[in-house]
């Protein structure tokens, strides 16, 4: 159909890649459930984004509960119930037809790698004839990572501006994508479907390559409004480059159906609650920290492009252009005057692989010119040289992947919490509505959303309306030294239902709800214990 021809022999190689990329993906979590202490409850939550997973849980319930619009149960203040969300909704739909949560999770997360391995082979295939290259390209690009490993090396904890992309960005590097919260996956695949159903438009204009070029990137803007920017200005770009400003009508044609969730998305903000997460601070780190994060990919990449655009193949197939055109533009959007810089960089990775890939391949070819004496020692240089440029872009994806082995052996929050906060959400589940807000620690309100279905004051860092100050306040009601005419003043001026006071809210000496004037206690397990709001 995209006039790319893929021999059935060469999908063996896709599936063996798919396996391996499930198995990054799966098995940490694997570990972690297995070693799971009895007196925990394993959360398929991983670490370091439990929040965000967490919402994404919330917004399925919403949708278990015959919701097709979300809002933000992070969140105590009033507002519209307008989140469109087309993954969550339709996991949402699965479990409440009667598909068991778990299967619906994990079975999402095959799906995405299924489609994300497929795509990136079609794509790739769209470039490089011979399968050789193909293979090694999917390879290559689907494990490939920049600096980052030495973050590991040198024992550096703390993640700095300067801190390499690949270890601080998930977005930066595939084989991460995958193992975290799985949306960046459908993202990579509808964005590389709409580039090549676009670009297949451009040569051969039939109607169907449009709307499928379109319909691709609504629905990634559907799930990550930003990503429409990527869209927009590789695809702008590349067309007035190859075509000349003739093809600007459909351009624009392209761009305002690729952008219409974003303009929805735009309207939400005159909510207020809608205007603070979308205000959430996702600026670009140092130019370092990208330069680290693609590492060797980079003057590879540089090499391959140089080779088009001085060579042969930019004459015979300009398709190169749009690789070009999106690792050129790239910094650019990444540094944009928008406060989602680092959200742009998805997807990136395929565009400097592919050049890189490209740019060793000339390496190769440059050095199989020469005929030395000792040819034994030359092919071994070369073979040895050339393999070590792709297992060093590995090994950041090596690194983290046994980070993760290492965490999973000793599963603790967010892997895991104890049983006995998850009775007592069971319990709230039972007594409080929708609407009720409860108040806890940060770690016990990530949770409260997804276990419970009611509000958390606090438990996220975009999704919670001023979080910085509600945090405090929290942080301020479970002190010890806090008056308990200060904590029911709290909870009559925050509209507070319900105080979790558990493992997680507990500090250095224990807290006596007894004297609270509104607050009555309704639930005790042992380790935690439930208050309502009286009055």
């Amino acid at each position: 159909m995209l006039d790319i021809r893929i021999q059935k022999r060469e999908w063996v190689f896709v599936v063996i890649m798919a396996i391996v990329l499930c198995a990054i993906a799966f098995i940490p979590q694997i570990v972690a459930f297995r070693h799971a202490p009895a007196d925990a409850q394993y959360m398929m939550t991983l670490y370091p984004v439990p929040d965000d997973t967490n919402s994404y849980f919330t917004w399925i319930r919403q949708a278990t509960d015959g919701h097709f619009f979300f809002n933000f149960k992070y969140s105590s203040e009033a507002h519209i119930r307008a989140l469109f969300h087309p993954i969550f909704l339709s996991m949402g739909l699965l479990v409440k037809a009667g598909i068991p949560l778990v299967g619906v999770w994990y079975g999402t997360q095959v799906l995405s790698i299924l489609l994300l391995v497929w795509t990136l082979y079609v794509f790739i295939s769209r470039f490089f004839i011979r399968v050789a290259l193909r293979r090694f390209g999917l390879a290559f690009i689907s494990l490939a990572g920049g600096w980052g490993f030495l973050h590991f090396v040198l024992h550096r904890n703390a993640v700095t501006l300067w801190t390499p992309a690949d270890i601080s960005m998930t977005e930066t590097t595939l084989a991460r994508s995958i193992s975290w919260p799985f949306i960046f996956c459908f993202s990579v695949v509808l964005i590389l479907w709409s580039f090549l159903m676009y670009m297949r438009y451009l040569e051969s204009p039939q109607r169907k390559y449009f709307y499928g070029a379109a319909a691709a990137g609504f629905a990634v803007s559907l799930i990550h409004p930003y990503d429409a920017g990527i869209i927009a200005s590789v695809a702008g770009l590349y067309t007035i480059i190859r075509y000349g400003f003739g093809r600007i009508p459909t351009v624009i044609a392209y761009v305002c159906i690729v952008i219409l969730p974003t303009l929805y998305h735009a309207v939400l903000l005159i909510d207020p609650v809608f205007r603070g997460h979308s205000t959430f601070d996702m600026s670009s780190p140092n130019p370092v920290a990208y330069l680290g994060g693609f590492g060797i990919l980079v003057p590879l990449a540089v090499i391959g492009a140089v080779v088009i655009l001085l060579g042969s193949r930019f004459q015979k197939k300009s398709d190169w252009l749009l690789p070009i055109v999106w690792a050129g533009v790239l910094p650019l959007l990444l540094y944009a005057p928008v406060n989602f810089q680092r959200r742009m960089i998805e997807g990136g990775i395929v565009a400097y692989g592919i050049l890189a890939v490209l740019g060793m391949q000339t390496i190769w070819q440059i050095l199989r010119s020469f005929h030395p004496t000792h040819r034994v020692l030359y092919r071994w240089t070369v073979w040895g040289g050339m393999s070590a440029v792709v297992l060093i872009s590995m090994l950041t994806v090596v690194s983290l992947f046994s980070d993760d082995l290492k965490r999973a052996q000793h599963p603790s929050y967010p892997y895991v919490i104890p049983k006995t906060i998850g009775e007592s959400m069971t319990w709230l589940d039972k007594q409080a509505s929708p609407d009720d807000v409860i108040l806890s620690a940060w770690a016990t309100g990530s949770f409260i959303p997804r276990l419970t279905g009611s509000v958390t004051y606090i438990g996220h860092g975009a999704q919670t309306y001023k979080a910085g100050r509600k945090s405090a306040e929290a942080e301020k009601f479970f002190s010890f030294f806090t008056p308990m005419s200060e904590r029911d003043r709290l909870v009559i001026d925050r509209g507070i239902t319900y105080v979790v006071y558990g493992p997680y809210e507990l500090r250095n000496q224990t807290i006596d709800f007894s004297s609270s004037k509104i607050l009555q206690q309704v639930y005790d397990n042992g380790e935690v214990k439930i208050f309502k709001r009286i009055k």
